[in-house]
């Protein structure tokens, strides 16, 4: 039973159907701010299932950290809006045990979630090329899976324009709610599929056409961030040098620093925006050091700093370092990363958590985005697991 729960969760976290609420708090200026929405997820189901097949576990875990509970009634207790954030950390507490029970996964199982999981993310590419060609949405029965409903004229859209091509492209959607969402779920599971080619139950053909697809949505979402850290991270796949992650470990903290230099005229928009929100972020941080502003209020913080912000600029600071500092303070973030890095990961997803890393530094959808938080889960409990190497 625990295991069929496992396997259809797998195959709907790149799906975004959800049931969206909209309290008082989720308004900013009298807008409504889809970060700050309640939202009940299909996938929320099956992790609430498992929660009530796993709570021995879970409970077990809370007991034996019991300064992770402590850090997270700290949290609510100074948190700007309670209720904003009492919502938010039992999506935390649902996501810990999804990534509780991945770790304790035997080694069979492991090898059915990937290739569920490779699947449902060939699927999802399939989608997104079919959006490139028609440059739109496609509408139909895909609104049960979360697309929504789009065109090169919808504002705000996602588009790009490739140098020495004359023309302006839409970037694939499929059914995540931007393109580098997408792309950073894409570029997280490609170090993860190639070294367990051998171990997935489908013929080469099958596997070299799905990995093409992904490589090829990639490619169009035009997300540059994500396809640098693939780039960048590949070395640790390729070559399966596992001493080679300390040369990373500085790449985060510098890309940080980068975005919080002085933009120069002519800099790109996307950069500018970044910059003004990483600085925004460490008023915030400073205002409220020890165990910040509470989860998921960062928005409704920058607002208060800011006031009178374009619509636009409501949103995380693209940065889930500076996001973490700002809603769950210096002191909580400082402690629960100390306890993660004394934990040697499985060498299976180093390359991924190091594409985590890095995209992070430049986008927060690993922190606010729903497939992507799914996602981050799954890798954390892999990381964790150490019932044998696969590769």
């Amino acid at each position: 039973m625990l295991h069929t729960v496992i396997l259809i969760l797998v195959a709907l976290i790149p799906t975004q159907l959800g049931l969206h609420f909209w309290p008082p708090w989720s308004f900013v200026y009298g807008l409504s701010i889809d970060y700050l929405s309640p939202t009940v997820y299909l996938t929320d189901v099956f992790l609430f299932l498992l929660l009530l097949l796993n709570y021995h576990r879970f409970f077990s875990f809370f007991q034996h950290f019991k300064l992770i509970s402590l850090l997270l009634l700290f949290n609510l207790i100074f948190s700007q809006n309670p209720l904003n954030s009492t919502v938010f950390i039992f999506r935390i507490l649902l996501l810990i045990n999804f990534a509780l029970v991945i770790s304790v996964t035997n080694k069979k199982n492991i090898i059915n979630i990937v290739t569920v999981l490779l699947f449902s993310t060939f699927l999802a590419s399939l989608i997104a090329l079919g959006q490139f060609l028609a440059q739109s949405s496609l509408n139909g029965p895909l609104y049960f899976l979360g697309e929504r409903h789009f065109d090169l004229t919808t504002p705000g859209i996602a588009k790009a324009t490739p140098p020495f091509i004359n023309r302006t492209f839409l970037r694939p959607y499929s059914t995540f709610s931007h393109p580098n969402s997408l792309a950073g779920f894409i570029a997280v599971l490609i170090p993860l599929f190639l070294p367990l080619r051998r171990h997935i139950p489908v013929n080469k053909k099958t596997f070299s056409l799905s990995l093409v697809t992904l490589i090829i949505t990639l490619l169009l979402t035009y997300s540059r961030t994500a396809l640098l850290a693939l780039m960048v991270t590949f070395p640790l796949v390729a070559y399966r040098k596992t001493n080679l992650f300390k040369y990373y470990l500085p790449l985060p903290v510098l890309i940080t620093l980068i975005f919080l230099l002085p933009a120069s005229q002519g800099f790109d928009s996307s950069y500018t925006v970044r910059h003004f929100l990483n600085l925004s972020a460490l008023q915030i941080i400073i205002s409220q050091p020890l165990f910040g502003v509470g989860f998921n209020n960062f928005i409704p913080a920058l607002s208060q700093i800011k006031p009178l912000l374009d619509h636009y600029l409501l949103q995380p600071v693209h940065n889930i370092y500076l996001l973490l500092l700002a809603e769950f303070g210096i002191l909580s973030t400082t402690i629960i990363s100390s306890g993660l890095m004394r934990v040697k990961p499985n060498k299976l997803v180093i390359a991924s958590l190091f594409v985590i890393a890095i995209t992070g530094s430049l986008d927060h959808y690993w922190l606010t985005l729903n497939q992507n938080r799914l996602l981050l889960a799954l890798i954390f409990g892999l990381a964790h697991n150490h019932c044998s190497s696969l590769s």
